[in-house]
């Protein structure tokens, strides 16, 4: 979950991009805008040299193994990531 405003105008009610991610996200709370682009400006520095052939999620440990979540009707779901 990023904070944006499409994000923020979906969450419905009072529900902030914060809350969302509460209830969904190991991080508890929503990524920041600045994080993803300050991880960008990371990925182009030559300290990221030895960063090649790899996908990197930013996803706030989303799909970082196993993890529950509440899906939008509120029935609490389990997931687990495969390999």
């Amino acid at each position: 979950h990023v904070d944006t405003e499409a994000l923020a105008e979906n969450c419905g009610g009072d529900l902030t991009p914060d809350d969302v991610a509460r209830q969904n996200s190991p991080l508890a709370r929503a990524i920041r805008p600045s994080e993803i682009a300050d991880f960008c400006v990371y990925l182009a520095s030559g300290s990221a040299a030895p960063i090649v052939g790899t996908v990197l999620t930013i996803d706030g440990g989303l799909t970082s193994g196993s993890y529950s979540f509440r899906e939008s009707f509120g029935e609490q779901v389990t997931r687990e990531a495969t390999c």
